[in-house]
């Protein structure tokens, strides 16, 4: 009887071990699978692809320099917003996606982007752009007057903001403004001319460049601007005053949210160039899907854009606002 007992004993014992030793192999399997998972995840989110650049050319090299003056910026940490109570915790969105006027088309029809450059220095224009139904993307000088009252006309109409960023030209005979961005400057007052542009007004989704055919076509100074525009959440809009510029490149090096305009609508400041040029612009929605033209507060285009508002509804193509379209082809390519 007592060796039976003893058996038993010896047994169970037995069975125990090898339960233990069976929960703890698993355990140890089942703590290595997050980590797999992690590992899975940060490939997937540092392999993210930009495709904004939409010029023809193939974007321009990056000269070492370039690089070291992105590789000496500093990574952004961005602060999370105060969380009311109650409130669901939800990722913010960036600076360009968060002051948008329609993120969301009306329709699948091929969309127009009419910006206006130029903005601020002549009210009228605020005035008579903000009683037009677009939408349209105003791009406002920094340097004129009364800007946080005239951006609110506009935005409040449905229009898009934009900072018209003022860069130096080819011909230094020409002065693009205020606190423009020289190549002759230090990253320091370029750094504080940069800040004082950027904080004249808000509500916009991002900048495009006011001349800056020498400016642009600057690979260490482009990188200052770019990287501004990414630690801050903008977009950028090349006016392509250049076909040397940097934009693009620096866009798809820093993950920027990035296009290039495609047609100047007046050039030549009659009504019938400028209807001529509108109908080039919508020829290239309709066939690429979108186009980008850039028109300026002329007395000759805001009668031509009056016109186009009032029949906004019955176009073969859709009025959009900028951010639109850089939505949507972030999300087709």
């Amino acid at each position: 009887m007592k060796r039976y007992l003893i058996i038993g004993y010896v047994s169970l014992i037995l069975a125990l071990a090898v339960f233990l030793a069976y929960h703890l192999m698993e355990g140890q399997t089942t703590s290595s699978k997050p980590t797999e998972k992690a590992t899975e995840k940060a490939t997937e989110i540092t392999s993210g692809k930009n495709d904004f650049v939409s010029l023809k050319e193939t974007p321009r090299e990056l000269s070492q320099e370039t690089r070291d003056i992105l590789n000496a910026m500093k990574p952004v940490v961005i602060p999370l917003p105060a969380i009311k109570k109650n409130s669901k915790l939800a990722k913010p969105l960036p600076a360009w996606q968060d002051n948008a006027s329609v993120l969301q088309p009306k329709t699948q029809k091929p969309k127009l982007v009419i910006v206006i450059d130029d903005l601020g220095l002549k009210t009228e224009a605020t005035y008579r752009l903000a009683t037009m139904q677009g939408p349209f993307t105003l791009a406002y000088l920094p340097y004129a007057l009364d800007l946080p009252y005239q951006t609110g006309l506009v935005k409040d109409a449905g229009h898009e903001l934009m900072v018209h960023l003022p860069m130096e030209p080819q011909n230094q005979d020409v002065d693009p403004g205020t606190n423009a961005l020289l190549t002759t400057l230090d990253q320091a007052e370029l750094k504080r001319r940069l800040d004082w542009n950027l904080t004249r007004f808000e509500g916009y989704v991002g900048v495009n460049n006011h001349m800056g055919s020498h400016y642009t076509a600057d690979g260490p100074k482009m990188a200052l601007v770019m990287a501004k525009l990414k630690k801050e959440g903008y977009l950028f809009l090349d006016s392509l005053t250049t076909n040397k510029t940097f934009g693009p490149a620096l866009a798809k090096e820093l993950d920027v949210p990035f296009i290039a305009r495609d047609i100047f609508l007046d050039n030549v400041r009659t009504r019938a160039a400028i209807e001529k040029q509108l109908t080039q612009a919508a020829k290239i929605a309709m066939s690429r899907g979108y186009a980008i033209a850039i028109g300026h507060p002329y007395d000759e285009t805001l009668d031509v854009l009056e016109d186009l508002a009032a029949r906004r509804d019955r176009l073969p193509y859709e009025l959009a606002p900028l951010s639109a379209v850089i939505l949507s082809k972030s999300k087709n390519d």
